[in-house]
């Protein structure tokens, strides 16, 4: 079973003027409570055991980010599939290690991130 959700703009990562650790606890708050609502607004499975999963970051202008940076773009979204029920939990033994991938814009308004949800077979 499969999901795909999307996100129509950019998901802040740990640095920059608007990154996760310059952030008031409030504003990642509000914007798990958006996407949790923006989730539950878009076709999706429950995903009650294992699965993998990919985030795609479509970007404009800015550099590509590193690792560490990629990764830590994960943790919003991630808390608000749990909030709305679409995984368990955001822990590594329910996700594993998400993997990322980086696609460079043209347009603002093609600015996104694509987040696939895939069960992973019983063990």
């Amino acid at each position: 079973m499969k999901t795909i959700v999307t996100i129509p703009e950019k998901v802040p990562s740990n640095n920059g003027k608007r990154g996760l650790l310059r952030m008031h606890w409030s504003r990642r708050g509000d914007l798990k409570k958006k996407w949790t609502r923006l989730f539950l607004t878009q076709p999706h499975n429950i995903h009650t055991g294992r699965v993998k999963i990919h985030f795609t970051h479509y970007h404009r202008g800015m550099a590509i980010q590193d690792a560490e940076n990629l990764s830590s773009t994960s943790k919003i979204p991630l808390d608000a599939l749990v909030a709305a029920g679409i995984i368990t939990d955001d822990k590594m033994k329910v996700i594993g290690t998400p993997t990322f991938s980086q696609v460079r814009v043209k347009e603002n308004h093609q600015v996104q991130t694509i987040i696939e949800i895939e069960d992973l077979e019983s063990e």
